[in-house]
């Protein structure tokens, strides 16, 4: 007999927090994690654990303090690769753009930008470990959260290309999203959340992105991008529960800097 999802999430809650100490340890041990092995295991184990106790709890500050947790431990991996420490090269790749969504997530936009100024400028390293999906979505948040759209319509027209493969076809609301920041269009902004909701549906079917995950119940990384629309000025309003109103952050008045 299938386990109701309450009971489901709250053994997997557990068996995170079990695993805490353990992640922890190895991760401080400066010679199990001399290759930064253990970096990523405690930063999923934190990411886990805030997303099961907005789910289980509605904890919106353990929901928010856990990913600042996490992404600061996510950060390690490019910090002591630019060090010289031999951090394996798929580590400090643009792949970690679903980081940067949980950064942004977590509403803290200091430590989302922290993360994204990491982010990006190892061309092939790019080149041999991400898609052109990975590469266009990593560069183009990255782009509209530092405010440096000079190549933004080159990274937008390749996220366009990307959302053409198969694997990434119910991704097309994203670029959309995006295009309205840019252009200041709070309506397309609003009609990419439309989308971006609808195709999150099919990718939590079977064969899905996110099928029997977390983001059946709670869409972090559409929280990450309404606060980065609402970081950038605009008052997007959202009416789902995958993207509760209570975990986005105010809209930003100032420049966005």
């Amino acid at each position: 007999m299938k386990k109701d999802p309450a009971t489901r999430w709250s053994e997997i809650l557990k068996d995170f927090k079990e695993d805490y100490p353990e992640d922890k340890a190895w991760h401080d041990d400066p010679v199990k994690n001399a290759k930064g092995i253990y970096i990523g295991p405690l930063a999923d184990t934190l990411q886990g654990i805030a997303v099961m106790e907005y789910i289980l709890h509605q904890d919106v500050a353990k929901f928010r303090t856990g990913l600042i947790e996490a992404t600061k431990i996510a950060a390690e991996h490019f910090i002591r690769f630019n060090a010289g420490e031999p951090i394996d090269e798929s580590h400090v790749s643009m792949l970690r753009y679903t980081e940067l969504l949980d950064a942004l997530a977590s509403g803290d936009m200091e430590v989302a930008l922290m993360f994204s100024r990491l982010m990006g400028g190892r061309e092939e390293i790019e080149r041999e470990h991400d898609h052109l999906f990975a590469i266009a979505m990593g560069y183009t948040l990255k782009a509209i959260l530092e405010d440096k759209l000079g190549h933004i319509n080159q990274r937008l027209y390749q996220l366009d290309q990307a959302c053409l493969d198969r694997e990434y076809r119910n991704f097309t609301g994203y670029p959309i999203i995006f295009r309205g920041i840019v252009n200041k269009d709070l309506n397309k902004i609003s009609e990419g959340f439309s989308i971006i909701l609808k195709q999150h549906a099919k990718e939590c079917k079977p064969g899905g992105w996110f099928y029997d995950g977390t983001d059946e119940y709670l869409y972090t990384w559409g929280i990450g991008m309404a606060n980065l629309c609402r970081y950038k000025g605009f008052d997007v309003q959202i009416s789902d529960p995958l993207i509760p109103s209570e975990l986005l952050i105010p809209v930003f008045r100032g420049n966005g800097e």
